[in-house]
């Protein structure tokens, strides 16, 4: 069995601070922090969300492959 390994730069862990309102603007938060540090294939990120209920309205989470 051949398993791939990501190696990650940095590790975003968001985790639930209160209402759903306010999760959302947290996890909002986390991924504009990696868009802004320009993520890419030598430059890789994971964001973990923990179990909770995010609301982010009509936003979009385009999730990157990096």
């Amino acid at each position: 069995m051949n398993i791939q390994r990501a190696i990650y730069r940095k590790t975003v862990v968001v985790k639930p601070v209160g209402s759903d309102l306010a999760n959302g603007d947290e996890l909002l938060q986390a991924y504009q922090s990696i868009i802004d540090d320009s993520p890419g294939a030598t430059n890789r990120y994971l964001l973990k969300i923990e179990p909770g209920v995010y609301y982010i309205g009509e936003t979009t989470l385009p999730m990157q492959p990096y």
